[in-house]
């Protein structure tokens, strides 16, 4: 088997234009995409700068480019708060300055806090049997992106990264984590199966997974 033409190491700050670039060529149209790249090499920052979070990248030996990316969060909740907390006012001027040149970007906009503000009225509804069942082996680490250069597809990178961060959850005492793709994303729904991920719910847009490691003794 040949020698991998990458090799794998945490995010890290040099990192941050990159992943930027990366993260646009992946994701062409999603929100955080259309808020530019300037924003994103500020939400991707705070995945460096905060204990909650967790990433790595898969650099190009010759290049030094960045031709892959998996980046998640130990608690999901706790990391989106603290992470609104960075840089507020800077992060607002750039997204605000985004929207105001883009219809599109304004309804992407509009699903999100409609979106969110759902989540939180439906939140007390399961709010006791969450209370029950919030013993550390109930709690669950998101993966929330894994992205991989057109080019580099196919040569086993994704898996690799995927097992990183597998392991690095693993290493902050949890055994569970999970991610939401979307339903039509056929590839995405693939590799998960294939990485030993299980679907824990299908919805008629996105199909959630949820993935149980073995804890460190």
């Amino acid at each position: 088997m040949a020698e991998p033409t990458w090799h794998i190491e945490p995010l890290a700050h040099e990192h941050i234009p990159g992943v930027a670039r990366l993260h646009v060529q992946c994701f062409p149209g999603y929100f955080l995409t259309n808020l530019g790249v300037r924003f994103l090499r500020h939400f991707y920052q705070d995945f460096i700068d905060s204990d909650l979070a967790l990433g790595h990248v898969a650099v190009d030996k010759a290049s030094g480019e960045v031709v892959g990316l998996v980046m998640g969060a130990v608690d999901l909740a706790a990391f989106r708060q603290w992470s609104f907390q960075q840089r507020p006012f800077r992060k607002m001027l750039i997204a605000f300055g985004r929207l105001f040149c883009s219809a599109r970007l304004w309804g992407q906009a509009a699903s999100r806090v409609f979106g969110a503000i759902g989540r939180r009225l439906r939140a007390p509804l399961g709010k006791d049997k969450r209370k029950a069942s919030s013993g550390p082996a109930d709690r669950r680490a998101s993966l929330l992106s894994i992205a991989v250069a057109p080019g580099m597809r196919g040569s086993g990178v994704a898996m690799e990264l995927i097992r990183r961060f597998e392991r690095g959850i693993v290493e902050k005492g949890l055994s569970r984590i999970s991610l939401t793709v979307f339903a039509d994303n056929e590839q995405a729904i693939r590799f998960y199966e294939k990485a030993g991920w299980v679907v824990l719910k299908r919805k008629p847009h996105t199909v959630r997974f949820l993935r149980e490691l073995p804890v460190k003794g």
